[in-house]
Order: structure tokens, then sequence, then C-alpha cells
């Protein structure tokens, strides 16, 4: 079991670098991994209790190196994975979360893309809207 564990710091180190440096080979070659990645991550974060692992396997989710055309067609699973990071207490998970909500309101047309997700599920818009609001401060 220690041996398995091993691998999520790895792959969020593997993640990390490849964000970093723009590989743009590695985002091709990693492009047609994306739904096994991340339908596998998710599947692991529903069925584990352990906090502290959940976060990783939150991050890594949301790292997975590609381009955003390429998560489009998941973006309904990205959103039940960034509700969860929005509302943890790792300060570093929750800027990710924040980032990658502007990252996608940036880059997307929202009512293309993030409003027709939402609309199909009333609780998720109204736990991912809590989950933002929670990190409001006044000036």
């Amino acid at each position: 079991i220690f041996a398995h564990l091993c691998i999520f710091p790895s792959l969020t180190l593997i993640f990390h670098n490849i964000i970093t440096c723009h590989a743009c080979s590695s985002y091709k070659e990693l492009g047609p991994l994306v739904p096994t990645l991340l339908n596998g991550l998710y599947r692991i974060y529903t069925l584990t209790g352990d906090r502290s692992f959940r976060f990783v396997i939150l991050e890594l989710c949301l790292t997975i190196p590609s381009r955003l055309s390429a998560l489009l067609p998941h973006l309904p699973l990205l959103v039940k994975i960034i509700i969860p990071a929005l509302r943890s207490n790792q300060g570093d998970l929750i800027n990710l979360g924040l980032r990658t909500m502007e990252f996608w309101v940036e880059n997307l047309h929202p009512s293309d893309y993030l409003f027709p997700i939402l609309a199909q599920d009333s609780t998720q818009l109204c736990e991912l809207m809590m989950a933002l609001t929670s990190h409001l401060q006044p000036a």
C-alpha cells in the first residue's frame, strides 16, 4: 500500500514541472490520458476518507497538464472537483481553485460553457457560489 501512496506526490511534481516548462510535447502526450486520469482520480477521491489524501487528489485533478480545449468535455467533473477545493482549509488548494475558476471565466465564454453546466444542478450552483463567497472579505 505504501508504494501506491508514493506515486501521488510524484505525479504532483511531474504535473507542476510540465506546467512550468510549458512542454508542448508533454501536453500532446498526456492529452489522450486526460479522461482516464480525471475519472480515475475522482473515483479515488470519492472512495477515500483521508482528508489530506483527498486534498492531494483534488490538487492533482486541478493541475493535470492539458490544454483547456482538451478539458472542456470534462468541465462538469471539474466543477465537482473545484467545489471541495474551494471549501478546503488548505490555503494552496483554495488559491489553486480560485486561480482555476478565474482562468475558466477569462478564457471561456461563461454562458456557453459554465452556465449550462451549473444550470443543470441548482445545488451545485449554490455550493459553488457559497464556496466562492466564503473567501470574500471586506476591504
